[in-house]
């Protein structure tokens, strides 16, 4: 008699087991990240393979295959431009000219390769151009035509799980940015030339 309580308990435990376990197998995949990110080496368009979730007017250049029998081999372009006129009062305590006003222009330029689901490489041409301003560009205002990004990407699996490894030129960005970041507010961006690893998962942060 005594049994019977503990054959009934694991009974319902297996139940329990096998019903979680079909929840988690019929779950719905997590949408796809349809947002673009601060750092656009973090984006990752490989999801608009499948035609039904392009939904934007620019998808058709973040997904261009380069193999018909490999889907996970394809190149993704994009870019951005910024017009920004910044006025500034009594900068020099008094002295003239008691208005400085200037305008900054950015623009960015990148493809993404992807050599299969290990490999790829990401070029990205920059150019911040400053006009009007009295005293001439300062060096965060203007940088004309340089590469804001170059590097080689490897990911895998390994004993400690799936790591990514880069080298080469690239934009970090970390916390408040105190330390390590793009510098997204002057005209000009900072990148970073070093090696880089980290698990896969911070990719797309």
């Amino acid at each position: 008699m005594t049994k019977t309580p503990c054959v009934i308990a694991i009974v319902l435990q297996v139940a329990l087991a096998l019903t979680a376990l079909r929840a988690q197998k019929i779950a719905p995949a997590p949408a796809p990240d349809h947002n673009y990110k601060l750092l656009r080496s973090d984006e990752d368009w490989s999801f608009l393979r499948d035609k039904d979730l392009r939904n934007d007017f620019w998808d058709p250049i973040k997904y261009i295959p380069l193999r018909k029998t490999d889907r996970n081999w394809f190149v993704t372009i994009g870019g951005e431009a910024r017009e920004t006129w910044e006025q500034i009062g009594n900068d020099n305590w008094g002295k003239p000219p008691i208005m400085n006003g200037y305008l900054n222009e950015r623009y960015m330029v990148y493809a993404d390769f992807h050599y299969g689901p290990h490999v790829r490489t990401f070029l990205e041409l920059k150019s911040g151009i400053n006009s009007f301003r009295a005293g001439g560009p300062r060096p965060i205002d203007e940088k004309r035509l340089d590469f804001q990004s170059g590097f080689l990407e490897v990911g895998g699996e390994t004993s400690w799980g799936s790591v990514n490894v880069r080298a080469g030129r690239q934009e970090l960005e970390y916390g408040s940015g105190r330390l390590v970041d793009v510098r997204e507010g002057p005209n000009v961006r900072l990148s970073f030339d070093g090696l880089w690893c980290a698990p896969r998962s911070m990719r797309g942060r």
